[in-house]
């Protein structure tokens, strides 16, 4: 939904002069490693682990846009909101949290900030470096295969398509 929803409002954006997409992820990204080979954990799924896995993908396609808006008038850059109290965070953690209006002010800010902020991850109102920039996965170029394995079809749904590949072919960059 992320990418197809950016893709869809990307020239309306860039018409409106300067523009900024705030991503919201989690510093549990940190803690992921994007195994692009298996994007539905189908071998180890658990959970916690699922969760910081989307974290690390929306922080990553983040980081990729970026690199493809950077002569646009049209910025990108992702956030950690904060610990917010959610139903999911009770689920999974079984702890408490800020309330949402600490997450929305945190977003906002991150809307409103002066100045570029193109690329970077904010961990609530910190400029932080995030696993793109550290490099630790390896990472930020290969997702852009991934993501043109994505079609938008009718009413708006996203499928995966299946690439063709010969046995030991890289994947596309």
């Amino acid at each position: 939904a992320l990418l197809a929803l950016t893709s869809a409002l990307l020239t309306t954006l860039a018409s409106a002069g300067h523009a900024r997409i705030v991503n919201v992820a989690s510093r549990t990204h940190l803690s992921a490693t994007l195994e692009l080979d298996d994007l539905e954990l189908e071998r180890d799924y658990n959970p916690v682990a699922a969760y910081a896995h989307s974290k690390l993908a929306i922080v990553t396609y983040t980081c990729w846009l970026a690199r493809r808006l950077e002569t646009s008038p049209v910025e990108a850059a992702s956030l950690h909101p904060g610990v917010i109290s959610t139903e999911l965070l009770h689920a999974m953690f079984g702890t408490g949290g800020a309330p949402a209006d600490v997450g929305a002010r945190n977003i906002v800010e991150l809307v409103r900030r002066p100045g570029s902020v193109n690329g970077q991850y904010f961990d609530e109102d910190r400029r932080m470096l995030s696993a793109c920039s550290r490099r630790r996965h390896g990472c930020s170029r290969r997702p852009a295969s991934r993501c043109r394995a994505l079609r938008v079809v009718r009413d708006g749904d996203v499928r995966l398509r299946q690439e063709s590949r010969k046995p030991g072919a890289s994947a596309p960059a």
